[in-house]
């Protein structure tokens, strides 16, 4: 079973979770981009890569839903 995460906020493609920090920060560059954002950019790759409980809520917060398939 893998897990996504998917921007609730945009029609966009789902970012598989396997933890690889470049593939989540071209993602999210993708779309989430602009310099006024890019400390929450940075907090959410962390969290995508890390997914810890924490993570997960600071995620959902932000308009990310994670799913298993």
């Amino acid at each position: 079973m893998t897990a996504y995460i998917i921007d609730t906020n945009a029609d966009t493609d789902r970012l598989p979770l396997d933890g690889d920090r470049e593939t989540a920060a071209a993602w999210f560059e993708a779309n989430l981009p602009g310099d006024e954002v890019e400390e929450l950019r940075e907090a959410l790759i962390t969290a995508a890569v890390r997914l810890t409980g924490e993570d997960r809520e600071l995620l959902a917060s932000n308009g990310y839903k994670i799913t298993e398939d």
